[in-house]
C-alpha cells in the first residue's frame, strides 16, 4: 500500500500545474453583470494593473496569470492563442473559467477535454488552441426553473444573486492558491465551494 501511495503522490507531482486561469466573459459595462460574464467578472476583481495586449489583458498573482479576453465571447479564441504565445504555456496549463447551463447557480465543476456542449467561447477557445486538452471551470447559471442557455446568458443577476455572487468571489483566491501548489486533476475542491448555503436560503428562499 505505501509503495502505491508513494506512486501516486510521485504521478501527481508530474502533472502540469496551472499558470494561466482565463475568464471569459464580453466587453462593456451592459454585460457586466449578466450570466455569460461569470468568468470574466471573477477575474476583474483582482485585477490591479494588467497588461493589455491585443486580444487579452493579465496580471501575476505568484506564478499564476490571471486574464481576461478583450474580445466579445465567440471570439475568445484570439484571446487563448494570445496569451498562449506570450506567456509560453501548454493548452493543459490554462484553466477557463466559465458559466454553465447545465449546473445549478454557483456550483461548480473541473474537467479537462470535453465537449463545449454549444459553448461558443469554449468553441473559439479550441479552435484557436487547436486542442481540448485545457482545464475548464464550469460556474453553474441555472436557477430553480431551469430554463435553456439562450434565455440566460444574457440575463443580470437579480439582487439576491448579487449577494450570492459577492460571497462567491470572496473564495475565488482559495483556487488560485490551490492551482499554485499542484495541478487540477488534485485540485479536490467542493462542488459548493461558491456556495454559503445558510446565505443562499435567507437570499432565495431555497437551497440546492
Amino acid at each position: 500500500m505505501d509503495i502505491l501511495i508513494t506512486h501516486i503522490h510521485n504521478y501527481m507531482k508530474k502533472q502540469p500545474k496551472i499558470k494561466v486561469i482565463l475568464g471569459l466573459g464580453n466587453p462593456g459595462s451592459e454585460y457586466a453583470q449578466t450570466r455569460h460574464n461569470f468568468g470574466k467578472s471573477l477575474i476583474n476583481q483582482f485585477f490591479q494593473n494588467p497588461k493589455i495586449l491585443k486580444f487579452s489583458q493579465y496580471e501575476a498573482i505568484g506564478s499564476i496569470k490571471i486574464a481576461t479576453p478583450l474580445t466579445f465571447m465567440n471570439e475568445s479564441g484570439k484571446a487563448a492563442a494570445e496569451l498562449q504565445k506570450a506567456l509560453k504555456v501548454k493548452p493543459e496549463e490554462i484553466l477557463v473559467i466559465h458559466d454553465e447551463a447545465d449546473l445549478p447557480f454557483l456550483w461548480i465543476k473541473i474537467t479537462q477535454g470535453a465537449g463545449s456542449a454549444g459553448h461558443k467561447g469554449i468553441e473559439s477557445v479550441m479552435r484557436a488552441l487547436k486542442s481540448k486538452n485545457f482545464w475548464r471551470l464550469r460556474v453553474g447559471i441555472q436557477g430553480k426553473q431551469r430554463k435553456k442557455a439562450e434565455e440566460l446568458v444574457l440575463k443580470k443577476f437579480s439582487k439576491a444573486e448579487s449577494e450570492l455572487w459577492k460571497q462567491a468571489i470572496k473564495r475565488f483566491p482559495a483556487i488560485v492558491e490551490m492551482a499554485q501548489e499542484r495541478s487540477p486533476s488534485a485540485f479536490n475542491i467542493p462542488q459548493k465551494i461558491f456556495i454559503d448555503e445558510k446565505k443562499l436560503i435567507k437570499t432565495t428562499g431555497r437551497k440546492h
